[in-house]
């Protein structure tokens, strides 16, 4: 119909740009918008869908250059432009998400926190943090005050690049303006610390997320219990798997094996036994190795009779 000239209302071109996305076909959404474009007459709300059809779909190029023929007929929203960057500042497209950003203040856009939260979070992928920090300084020169999701944007990234030092100053800060740390705040600073084999740090962060009164998941305690075993620190593990157990939760079985393991290298034979006792009477499965080192350091220490009493209840597992 196109081809023979025919024009068609706003209505009928929107509901089938609309439903090719519905249909994740974000890409034939994207080329029929292009011949449509001339007709001046695609609402934003259908740009904004096909815009995000397409960044969904790992296509935030082909959403940028889409971008770029509509600029030539008509401009667009901010709510459209920040489904756009954000899309390509999650693909690491950051030097596309600074064109879009430029020409927004170029148009008179004023930028609010969800664009200025997408654009500090894709700086955080990267591990760009020096321009993460001037889009923070950049928002509050601008009078937008940083909310919960753009403090954690940049907490995660710190931590997960194994910024610790900065991490806290950024949790001191996202305080010091009044916006209250979330569940997802205190993890990934606990996951931190754990990866720079901190676990002081990480239990600090514990005990502040419990005053809080959120619940760090298994996951979480499971990361913890395995650092503090690297770090020939067990006991302090071991205390710690009661307390998880009292919640009423099981860490995963690779921590349980690591926080065994590391309770024999610390002398703690009794300690180990128990919970290698707990984890079969738990229908977990620890390893034939596991096992052996747990019975060889009770001989070690002259308890012959629970190292033949710990094989018979592993018969299976060693045979």
């Amino acid at each position: 119909a196109l081809e023979n000239g025919f024009a068609f209302e706003v209505g009928t071109c929107a509901t089938l740009l609309e439903s090719l996305c519905l249909d994740a076909r974000g890409n034939e959404a994207s080329t029929l918008m292009a011949k449509l474009l001339t007709n001046e007459n695609i609402p934003d709300t259908t740009c904004n869908m096909v815009l995000s059809s397409l960044c969904r779909s790992g296509e935030a190029c082909s959403a940028f250059k889409l971008w770029k023929d509509i600029l030539r007929f008509k401009l667009l929203s901010s709510d459209c432009l920040q489904v756009l960057l954000d899309g390509l500042c999650k693909e690491g497209r950051l030097g596309y998400a600074n064109q879009v950003y430029m020409d927004m203040l170029s148009r008179g856009h004023v930028p609010g926190i969800g664009i200025h939260g997408a654009l500090l979070d894709g700086f955080c992928r990267a591990g760009n943090f020096d321009e993460a920090y001037k889009v923070l300084s950049e928002m509050v020169d601008k009078g937008c005050a940083p909310n919960a999701d753009v403090f954690n944007s940049l907490i995660h990234g710190l931590s997960k690049a194994g910024k610790m030092s900065k991490a806290v100053q950024a949790l001191e800060k996202m305080e010091e303006a009044d916006c209250l740390p979330t569940n997802f705040t205190f993890v990934s600073l606990i996951n931190g610390f754990c990866k720079v084999e901190l676990p002081e740090g990480a239990l600090m962060m514990l005990k502040k997320m419990l005053e809080r009164g959120f619940a760090p998941d298994v996951s979480t305690y499971g990361s913890l219990i395995v650092t503090l075993c690297k770090l020939k620190k067990a006991d302090v593990g071991y205390n710690l798997f009661q307390e998880v157990k009292q919640k009423g939760y099981v860490p995963p079985i690779t921590s349980l094996n690591a926080l065994v393991g590391g309770l024999c290298e610390v002398a703690k034979v009794t300690e180990a036994y128990t919970l290698l006792v707990e984890m079969h009477d738990m229908g977990l499965k620890p390893s034939k190795s596991l096992c052996e080192m747990v019975s060889k350091s009770l001989k070690e220490h002259g308890r012959c009779h629970d190292a033949s009493k710990l094989l018979e209840v592993f018969q299976a597992q060693l045979s």
